[in-house]
């Protein structure tokens, strides 16, 4: 595990749902953890999402997802990604 060799901060893969985060938060403790939020699932690959552990994509209201997180203090920032898109990503 990257923490093992002395990572200093944490990234999850893409996020749908506060939820997701939480587990991991708790585990990481002090570390400082990153979540991202990738705005275009719906337009990946299966074979893209399954590497991502993605089951399932769901309609997902990012403004309200962005408020959720800030909310519960669980993450220190969000990478927002959008592939495909001219912008690309940006880090909130």
């Amino acid at each position: 595990m990257k923490l093992e060799t002395g990572a200093d901060f944490v990234i999850t893969q893409p996020i749908q749902r506060v939820e997701e985060v939480r587990p991991l938060a708790e585990f990481l403790g002090d570390i400082p953890l990153y979540t991202m939020l990738m705005l275009t699932l719906n337009e990946l690959d299966e074979s893209v999402l399954r590497a991502m552990e993605i089951g399932k994509v769901l309609e997902v209201d990012y403004g309200a997802l962005l408020d959720e997180l800030r909310e519960s203090g669980l993450v220190k920032g969000v990478l927002i990604s959008s592939p495909k898109s001219p912008s690309g990503s940006s880090i909130y």
